[in-house]
This record gives C-alpha cells, sequence and structure tokens, in this order.
C-alpha cells in the first residue's frame, strides 16, 4: 500500500513538471498550425557582409497559413557560425533529396523593427562610450528568441556583434554600418512583401 500511494504522489508531483514545454518561438506558431495551409515567399537580399570567408546568405520571407501572416528576416547560422568559430566545415551544406540541408535564424518582423530602433539607440551611445576612456564597454540588445546584436568599445574602440543565439559564437561586423545597413533593408524590404 505505501508503494502505492508513493506511486501516485510521484506522478502528480512530476505531471506538472512533464507537461511544461520549451517556450514557442513565432516561427514555430506559424509552422505547426495543422488542419492549414502553409505559403513561403521568399526575396533573397544580400550576403550579410561580416568578417570571414563564408558570408551568410539573408532574404526575408512572408509565411501564411488559414489563420495568419507573418514575415521574417532569415540569416543563414552555418556560415555565420562557421566563421565566428573558426570552424570551415560548418559552412559546409549537406543534400538531402536533392535540396541543401541550411540552417536560418528566423527574425520576426516586430523585431526587425526594434533590433533597428536598438541599433540606431547604440550608434549614438557607441560614439559616446569610445570617447569615455574606459578599459571596457559592452550593450546588446536581445529579441525573445535569443537573437543578438551589439558592440563593445575596448580602448576607445567599437567593435559591433551580431550572435545567432545564446550557445552560438559572436559573429563580428567589419563595420557597424553593415549591421545598420543589412536590418535597416530587411525592415524595408518586409514592408514591400506586405504590399
Amino acid at each position: 500500500m505505501k508503494k502505492f500511494i508513493i506511486s501516485v504522489i510521484a506522478v502528480f508531483t512530476l505531471l506538472p513538471l512533464m507537461a511544461q514545454s520549451a517556450p514557442v518561438t513565432k516561427k514555430d506558431r506559424m509552422l505547426s498550425v495543422t488542419d492549414s495551409y502553409i505559403k513561403f515567399t521568399d526575396k533573397d537580399l544580400p550576403k550579410f557582409d561580416m568578417v570571414g570567408i563564408f558570408l551568410p546568405r539573408t532574404k526575408v520571407r512572408k509565411v501564411e497559413n488559414k489563420k495568419e501572416t507573418m514575415y521574417f528576416y532569415l540569416v543563414e547560422t552555418q556560415a555565420a557560425t562557421a566563421n565566428a568559430s573558426g570552424n570551415l566545415m560548418g559552412a559546409i551544406k549537406t543534400k538531402t533529396g536533392g535540396k541543401e540541408n541550411i540552417d536560418w535564424q528566423w527574425i520576426e518582423a516586430s523585431d526587425v523593427v526594434a533590433i533597428n530602433a536598438a541599433l540606431a539607440k547604440f550608434k549614438v551611445e557607441a560614439e559616446k562610450d569610445c570617447a569615455a576612456g574606459r578599459s571596457y564597454i559592452e550593450q546588446s540588445y536581445f529579441t525573445a528568441e535569443g537573437f543578438s546584436v551589439g558592440y563593445r568599445v575596448v580602448d576607445g574602440k567599437a567593435a559591433w556583434f551580431i550572435k545567432m543565439s545564446p550557445q552560438d559564437p559572436e559573429i563580428m561586423s567589419k563595420t557597424g554600418e553593415n549591421i545598420f545597413d543589412a536590418f535597416t533593408n530587411a525592415q524595408k524590404e518586409i514592408e514591400a512583401l506586405k504590399k
């Protein structure tokens, strides 16, 4: 009888923990709709000009299903993280069923707008931070899905970076301007795709 009671208590204690799942991303929410169609409309954009041999491809994507339509900015992750980690093999694409198996970081349209607002703020503050005479200053903006963009000032010089997810290495920019241009262009192209 004791074993039965302990088993029942254990089951009811563990059930709530087992029911908890990972947070659903905006991408997952769009792609997991059942009893519906899913339609993708892409527009390729220029490669993301970052430090390294492999330049990440980018595009904007419209995703439609029966319930809603969302817009995303996609950045190829293999090329980006291969550059940051120095692992060139990470950028080699594999073929599955005649198609390249490529991972993309999906950044939803409202996050692109928020990133652009953060970058505008950071651009002004980075200049002040360079002149501040501190040995180290860093500032970042993070989306709910874990993508981040930011800068650090070391000995009066700013270096800009993006990070695909919290687990990935930082990807350094040649200049901050290429990050500003990429996200500004992405926001404009998403607006054009909405028409």
